[in-house]
């Protein structure tokens, strides 16, 4: 199973991500404490007293969530951004891993390159999008709070056995 987080402070985009979420995933929406808007139903949303810092205090919050509660030995966590929707190749590219943490390359919506597929995931070569992580890989490690959070925290996964897919699977800020 993949679980897919999205911090969120733009609910505007809700309804647009949700067409693109696979059936065969879990969907958590993590609200900001400072978003407002309407809030479409039919998906699971968690409201902590939480905000800022690029949505990584909001991610750190789901992936409690989701260790604390769904995850089974083999399930992975996927964080997509309230920017961006999955891509259509997406799935069927990573629905077979079983590798601890697995990276791809990462496009713009026009489809050039924005980041290439990365064997030494790092600030700089990875997105939040462009990475997930096997839910007994994670242990201790957290997003902390900078910019660079995501790129930092798929430092720390490197350590695990990486798995890098030669294939441009996510989108940059595909909304915005």
């Amino acid at each position: 199973m993949i679980h897919i987080i999205t911090p969120c402070s733009r609910p505007e985009n809700l309804s647009t991500i949700k067409q693109t979420i696979p059936e065969d995933c879990t969907w958590l929406v993590v609200v900001d404490e400072k978003a407002t808007g309407d809030f479409p139903t039919g998906i699971t949303y968690l409201r902590p007293n939480v905000s800022g810092s690029w949505g990584h205090p909001l991610r750190n919050v789901g992936m409690e969530f989701i260790l604390a509660l769904k995850a089974k030995r083999g399930d992975y966590i996927y964080f997509l951004d309230d920017d961006n929707i999955i891509h259509p190749d997406w799935y069927k590219g990573v629905k077979n891993e079983s590798y601890p943490f697995i990276t791809w390359g990462q496009v713009f919506k026009n489809g050039q390159p924005r980041l290439h597929p990365t064997k030494e995931p790092r600030v700089g070569t990875v997105d939040t999008a462009s990475f997930m992580v096997r839910c007994d890989a994670i242990g201790d490690v957290r997003f902390g709070t900078e910019y660079e959070a995501d790129g930092l925290f798929a430092q720390q996964m490197a350590k695990w056995n990486v798995k890098t897919l030669d294939a441009y699977l996510c989108y940059y800020n595909y909304l915005r």
